[in-house]
């Protein structure tokens, strides 16, 4: 447990990090998403339609995650494992901008 600790400290600092970057540096995730959802909604004959999918799917995964933290053991390293694993493929963007500036 101490170790699951550990690592999701490391992901509340790589997160606030990761956000401040995005606001000193500029907004490209949040314009890349857009493009992305412009798609995904253009799929769709209804809009309202296509978030209310989106949302669904969202909760669901979020739910399964919170139940899998709330079975422990295996369940919740699994999850631990892919709640960290995000912000780890993110530390690039700190590593890129700390580099820019001191460079």
């Amino acid at each position: 447990m101490p170790g699951i600790r550990r690592w999701f400290g490391f992901l509340v600092v790589v997160a606030a990090l990761h956000m401040i970057d995005q606001l000193l540096v500029g907004l490209d995730e949040l314009y890349m998403i857009r493009r992305v959802l412009r798609v995904y909604f253009g799929r769709f004959s209804s809009t309202d339609f296509a978030i209310v999918l989106l949302v669904t799917v969202v909760v669901v995964l979020v739910l399964t995650l919170i139940y899998g933290v709330l079975l422990g053991g295996r369940s919740l390293l699994w999850v631990m494992g892919l709640v960290v694993f995000i912000p780890i493929t993110e530390v690039h963007h700190v590593v890129q901008n700390l580099g820019v500036r001191l460079g």
